[in-house]
């Protein structure tokens, strides 16, 4: 049995070993942002560009922009959020083997102190890539201190 149990693993290492992750990946990217005072969601195209053994190794480009009447929009005429958007723009991401992909991309609100957001997603079935993850970082926005809460959502597919 053990000899059975040895072969298939060889054999499922071996299958990892040929997934072709290269390529090109597109589809979208949601941020939603939550404060004591509020919150709001942040949604837009991304790409993904995965190149194994090259330097980088992977680039993300996404940008979002916020709703026009929601809580951002509010944040604006009190001088503490600069835009809706787009927000986002291209980063170096690092490849972890055949299994994800992961990097930092810095959304700047103030126009000053970036709220820095990791990004991570896992290559999937089909050519699908997809992640999410959660996390809380302290920003200075005007006057204040705000303790911001922060999901991300990422979901592309192969198109190259």
């Amino acid at each position: 049995a053990d000899a059975d149990a040895d072969a298939d693993a060889d054999a499922d290492a071996d299958a990892d070993a040929d997934v072709d992750v290269a390529g090109t990946y597109e589809g979208t990217w949601t941020l939603e942002l939550s404060t004591d005072i509020g919150g709001d969601v942040c949604e837009g195209p991304v790409t993904v560009t995965v190149s194994p053994g090259e330097e980088p190794e992977a680039m993300l480009d996404a940008e979002c922009s916020f709703p026009a009447g929601a809580w951002v929009d509010s944040l604006i005429s009190l001088g503490m959020v600069d835009s809706l958007g787009p927000y986002g723009g291209e980063v170096e991401g690092a490849l972890d083997g055949t299994s994800s992909v992961s990097g930092v991309l810095e959304v700047d609100l103030t126009g000053g102190e970036s709220l820095a957001i990791p990004w991570s997603a896992d290559f999937g079935p089909g050519g699908t890539l997809s992640g999410s993850l959660e996390g809380e970082e302290s920003v200075d926005v005007g006057p204040i201190t705000l303790d911001i809460g922060y999901e991300v959502e990422l979901t592309a597919t192969k198109v190259d």
